[in-house]
């Protein structure tokens, strides 16, 4: 998303739940045992709550240094961004 993008906030989406779901089983995929938990949270994961519609994943890790095999499944997932500030999803 870059910075000029208009960002909406639309009424909750019983969809928002289950796109989660389907990609926490991605990412499980994609970390391995170096996984240890996949929330989701922020405003879609409140139901009834208005929202942008932008799932907010949280996943934590047992290192920060990602090896080349997760972040190429990630990349193959259609993830961006493994500098500094974090990944970012398609």
């Amino acid at each position: 998303m870059g910075i000029d993008e208009i960002i909406s906030v639309i009424p909750y989406d019983e969809r928002w739940t289950t796109l989660f779901q389907n990609e926490k089983v991605n990412l499980l995929k994609a970390f391995g045992d170096d996984a240890i938990d996949i929330q989701h949270f922020g405003s879609t994961s409140v139901h009834g709550m208005f929202a942008k519609p932008i799932i907010d994943v949280l996943i934590g890790v047992k290192t920060l240094e990602l090896s080349n095999s997760v972040t190429d499944k990630l990349t193959q997932l259609g993830y961006e961004g493994f500098g500094e500030t974090g990944v970012k999803g398609t």
